[in-house]
């Protein structure tokens, strides 16, 4: 027995509060740890809902014929495995340039008018010059540009490859 205050306690009773004791303390601080991990682990998790990952599109090549096929200042039509509509244009001895037919101000269909060396937008009158930046009409007001598609030649084959979209999932 200890004495305490002028009264006589016993032992047992002194270690069973030191023991409930610690025992309080472990278990405030592992709750504290789960609460404080919880909710960083939500925050976390929130943070990637409102900004999600960005995810690679898968490209692919397609066949686009020929060198030799393509006239120097004329423009071929292809459409990828999606159904959208590319433009390829030879524009000296070795270079190609591809766009998308799409007018990125009203979606409508540009084409080609080789004597002015222009694509032409008949929806709301917007020409583009032969490295697809708006040059008049609204597309060039918002400072827009023909979205460009790559388009590589094989030196050794002279064979002409087109790249696009691998179908199947939509990308926005």
């Amino acid at each position: 027995m200890e004495k305490e205050n002028g009264k006589l306690i016993p032992s047992e009773t002194i270690n069973d509060n030191s023991r409930n004791s610690k025992r309080d303390f472990l278990s405030k601080i592992f709750i504290t740890f789960g609460v404080v991990f919880a909710y960083g682990l939500l925050a976390f998790e929130g943070l990637f809902f409102i900004i999600p990952k960005k995810r690679k599109t898968d490209k692919i090549k397609i066949y686009g014929g020929r060198l030799k096929q393509y006239k120097l200042g004329t423009v071929r039509a292809f459409y990828d495995l999606e159904g959208n509509e590319i433009l390829i244009m030879r524009d000296d001895e070795l270079g190609l340039r591809a766009f998308s037919s799409v007018c990125p101000h009203l979606g409508c269909r540009v084409h080609w008018e080789g004597d002015k060396n222009e694509f032409f937008c008949p929806c709301h009158k917007g020409i583009f010059n032969s490295e697809g930046v708006a040059i008049s009409g609204p597309p060039a007001d918002a400072h827009q540009s023909l979205k460009k598609v790559s388009v590589e030649v094989d030196e050794k084959s002279q064979i002409v490859y087109i790249e696009v979209n691998k179908p199947g999932r939509r990308t926005g």
